[in-house]
């Protein structure tokens, strides 16, 4: 590869073309969102964590209950993994790990969602934070420079994304009275047409709402 670039270099010096510019060590800014990504997981965790104990969850009848405890969660472990990843990619390139949450996430995510009347609304919240994460994540896969990370966020992405269509749907099933159908697996037959559509509102995630990629940089 040495051998190849010092070829490279002397061939456009005889055409006179001046060497390409040294751009800043992009590290630092991997770093940065990598541990943002984290502070989210941060979020999750902590949201996840406490979401089935929640009055507006308990108080909902058997199979839903228990339906989605199971889903929020395999959703929290599934955001643990994701933590893991986030902060080995951060200690990988130098940096530290961020055990903080996101600070601007906790006071328009955590509160409203501790708050939530009904299990419909805490959920909808909870695909809100899906959405978030998703859209952040995907904004990162062009923006980050190391492969790894950029492979963590693609892949992830995805995940969020799930997580926010299976949240949205069964919201959908609160707020529709279909509680009898919150269950696994789910019976097509009992599903209402809109199921489908609530799940998935959009054809394309959008980046819109992504969070600043330094947010949750670790300081």
């Amino acid at each position: 590869m040495t051998i190849v670039r010092r070829r490279r270099d002397r061939d456009r010096r005889a055409l006179g073309v001046p060497p390409p510019l040294l751009t800043a060590d992009p590290t630092g800014s991997d770093v940065a969102a990598a541990q943002t990504a984290a502070s989210i997981e941060n979020v999750a965790i902590a949201l996840y964590g406490r979401a089935s104990d929640l009055v507006s969850v308990q108080s909902l009848g058997s199979p839903a209950r228990l339906t989605l405890a199971a889903l929020l969660n395999g959703a929290a472990q599934h955001h643990a993994d994701h933590l893991t990843a986030f902060n080995a990619a951060a200690t990988r390139l130098g940096g530290r790990a961020q055990t903080a949450p996101d600070p601007a996430l906790t006071s328009s995510v955590v509160q409203p969602a501790l708050g939530a009347t009904t299990a419909a609304q805490l959920l909808q919240v909870l695909a809100q934070l899906e959405l978030v994460a998703a859209e952040t994540y995907a904004a990162q896969v062009v923006a980050v420079s190391d492969r790894q990370l950029k492979n963590s966020f693609a892949a992830i992405t995805g995940v969020e994304a799930q997580h926010a269509g299976l949240l949205l749907a069964a919201a959908s099933l609160l707020d529709e009275a279909k509680v009898a159908s919150v269950a696994f697996p789910w019976e097509a037959a009992t599903l209402p047409a809109t199921a489908a559509t609530e799940g998935t509102p959009s054809a394309f995630l959008r980046t819109d709402q992504a969070r600043p990629p330094t947010e949750g940089a670790a300081r």
